[in-house]
């Protein structure tokens, strides 16, 4: 597999196939590939919805600009992150750490204080930046996955948070969508597949220090 010809094959699609679906074996691999994702300080501080009901979709759909990705693809799915990060997170981040790698908690308690350094100073809309930004490392490494497996996205920026909030019931769960994507597989209506892939050329783009 050539990832760069990967790269260049995928394409934000416009139009997906509505009867083509993505099999459970490989959706499995694609969560695995979000639940993977590497994210500042290891934190994670963010949830993916996998929105499965027709009938919600098609309620987030006018609330999307009209974007049918939403209601076509195999698979829509909104990234969210947690509204606030308190100080039982960052002990319960610690504590999962030191499970997780059989370690003392004693040897994992001054990591936490270096957290606590990193946001020191920070206001809450300092923080929810920097946690919203990790969500948008994990929105681009399942689109490279998806793209290596020859599935199709499209990622969507454009849609009122607000009104997903409400027809999705964030709130009580204090949390706010960031990003969505669509997944699925291309139409053979979608023109776009057809036209050049516009990117600028990298001596425009890197510069060597």
């Amino acid at each position: 597999m050539n990832i760069i010809e990967q790269l260049n094959w995928r394409y934000a699609t416009k139009v997906f196939d509505k009867t083509k679906k993505i099999s459970n074996e490989d959706f499995a691999e694609l969560l695995e590939s979000f639940r993977l994702t590497a994210s500042s300080l290891g934190f994670q501080h963010y949830e993916l919805l996998v929105i499965e009901n027709p009938e919600i979709r098609q309620a987030l759909l006018p609330f999307t600009w009209n974007q049918k990705q939403t209601t076509d693809a195999s698979h829509y799915l909104v990234f969210c992150c947690k509204n606030r990060l308190t100080e039982n997170d960052i002990d319960n981040h610690v504590k999962y750490i030191s499970l997780v790698r059989n370690q003392p908690i004693e040897k994992v308690l001054p990591y936490g204080e270096r957290i606590r350094n990193f946001l020191k100073g920070m206001t809450e809309k300092d923080v929810f930046e920097w946690l919203s930004n990790q969500v948008f490392i994990a929105l681009g490494n399942l689109m490279t996955v998806c793209a290596i497996k020859n599935i199709d996205t499209c990622a969507i920026g454009g849609f009122e948070p607000e009104k997903y909030i409400n027809v999705l019931v964030l709130k009580e769960l204090e949390l706010t969508p960031v990003v969505c994507l669509a997944v699925g597989y291309r139409s053979a209506e979608d023109t776009y597949q057809h036209v050049n892939k516009v990117r600028k050329p990298m001596e425009k783009m890197m510069r060597i220090v």
